[in-house]
């Protein structure tokens, strides 16, 4: 697993655990209304790992991150330049057998992940309205390999880049061959006349010599790739040469033995060279810039306001915190891209909305109930989009379009059973629910549409595990106001669709004021 980002946050909880434990009353989380005149000052990190990407040719859809995955047999049907090549030794081939251009299979591996770092200001304008604001942090990393794999391969570099001495010399040798041959066709057709079934014969082997040649010259000069030796289209044109190597013998032609053809398959600079830099560049597939540091997300308003508040007896009891959060966000963050890639959680650079509703409970002495339930909706902008998927990476469409993109609203709900260590200390473990609906993509550009699926509403549930340290009230001592609460909290996706996940979250909350 990653090291977290955040390590100076997750060794804070053991600087109060052995001293604060057994001086504080039970206490409420997780409670956005702070009382009147209060300042909170809170950050909340959270570094994601996600482990699968939507990937069609998968069994159940889902590709795993970081798992190699083949993008399968590389023909003329995935790269044009294979096709225009193939076509070419095809009709060398006379058209003949079955041959056709294999460069071989790729492996890919893909790995993404974010840091999120929110720092969240609030102030209590009354016990029951807090106002607030929300500066995040973020930063989004996605890496990708692709390596060649020739096996199988039925194609290869061409000989003339390679060997060039050994094409010149077969060029040579051939075209003295062709030429004595023509030498005593002349002469023969001369002595007995053109009509001659010998003399016709010679005429056309001739031509079709001459032809092949040619043909072959050219393809030595233009043509990246060709035929390997002892593939099925490389054995055709080796088989085809040597028939006319063969009559030319019989004219007083000698022509080299063995057409050159490719001697090994492309190696994986030559077909990163050929295939993946005129699609996606230096960088690779697929090309989304990586972010070295920690940027400015989206900025939130906030407003809190109180719905319910009940404290317990002395006796113990039932008490209850409850509390609806309305969030404006706006796009001040660099907006995802990969449309490839299901965005990690919560979108960047467009507007939204959220509402969340949150009750905490207090059971008796010893157990606490936490439930969230948040709705959000998001706005729409132009950004460039990925297109292609892994199994269109030579794909002749645009690698990127411009795109009206709108992220699929979500809803998402979660319970947290707690149970209370100290008086302020507390396990918890519980699920979240998550619903996602699709994205929405209007492409602006002239042209095919991208090939990119906006894909379907997902449902996920992910299991979560916290240790929290809350001492809001009453202080730590008479003499010090100082009033915090730590969190570490793990959760990790564990059934439904859509991208798999698992995240690390280290939250620092301080109350200032009197």
């Amino acid at each position: 697993m990653p090291r977290s980002r955040f390590p100076w946050l997750i060794a804070l909880p053991t600087l109060f655990l052995g001293t604060c434990a057994q001086t504080l009353e039970a206490q409420h989380v997780e409670d956005p209304v702070i009382p009147r005149g209060k300042t909170l000052f809170q950050i909340h990190g959270a570094s994601t790992f996600a482990e699968a990407f939507r990937d069609p040719a998968a069994p159940d859809g889902l590709r795993a991150f970081g798992t190699p995955f083949s993008i399968g047999e590389i023909d003329g049907s995935r790269l044009p330049a294979v096709a225009s090549a193939e076509a070419r030794f095809l009709a060398l081939a006379s058209g003949g057998g079955s041959g056709r251009f294999h460069l071989g299979a790729t492996s890919a591996q893909i790995s993404a992940d974010e840091q999120h770092l929110p720092i969240r200001i609030g102030y209590g304008l009354t016990n029951w309205l807090t106002l607030g604001a929300t500066f995040p942090f973020t930063r989004k990393r996605v890496d990708s390999h692709v390596r060649y794999l020739p096996e199988g391969a039925t194609v290869g570099a061409n000989p003339a880049l390679q060997g060039a001495a050994t094409v010149a010399q077969f060029l040579s040798g051939s075209a003295s061959a062709l030429a004595a041959a023509r030498s005593q066709v002349n002469a023969f057709c001369a002595e007995e006349g053109e009509s001659a079934e010998r003399c016709v014969q010679g005429r056309g082997l001739l031509t079709a010599t001459g032809a092949f040649l040619g043909a072959i010259e050219t393809a030595y000069g233009e043509e990246t790739l060709f035929p390997l030796q002892g593939s099925e289209l490389g054995s055709l044109l080796s088989q085809r040469w040597e028939s006319f190597r063969s009559q030319l013998a019989d004219w007083g032609g000698t022509a080299p033995e063995g057409l050159p053809l490719a001697s090994e398959p492309l190696s994986d600079g030559a077909f990163r060279e050929m295939g993946l830099t005129p699609r996606w560049g230096e960088s690779g597939f697929p090309n989304e810039s990586p972010e070295a540091f920690l940027r400015l997300g989206d900025v939130e308003l906030h407003a809190a306001i109180r719905l319910l508040s009940s404290t317990r007896g002395e006796e113990g009891g039932i008490g209850i915190r409850s509390a609806l959060v309305g969030t404006v966000r706006f796009p001040t963050g660099n907006p995802d891209s990969l449309a490839l890639v299901a965005p990690l959680d919560p979108p960047r650079g467009v507007p939204g909305v959220e509402v969340r509703w949150v009750t905490d409970l207090l059971l008796g002495s010893r157990l606490g109930l936490l439930g969230v339930v948040e709705v959000g909706r998001n706005g729409s902008r132009e950004t460039p989009v990925l297109s292609p998927g892994p199994d269109a990476l030579f794909s002749t469409l645009p690698v990127r379009a411009m795109a009206d993109w709108t992220p699929g609203g979500h809803l998402r709900a979660s319970v947290t059973p707690r149970y209370l260590i100290g008086r302020a200390l507390s396990i918890g473990g519980g699920v979240q629910m998550v619903r996602r609906e699709a994205d929405r993509y209007e492409w602006s550009g002239e042209g095919p549409d991208p090939v990119v699926e906006p894909g379907e509403a997902t449902m996920r549930y992910r299991a979560l595990g916290e240790l929290r340290y809350t001492a809001f009230h009453p202080p730590i001592s008479d003499e010090t106001w100082f009033p915090f609460e730590l969190l570490l909290r793990f959760s990790q996706t564990v059934g439904g669709e859509g991208v798999n996940d698992r995240r690390i979250e280290a939250g620092f909350r301080v109350l200032r004021g009197r």
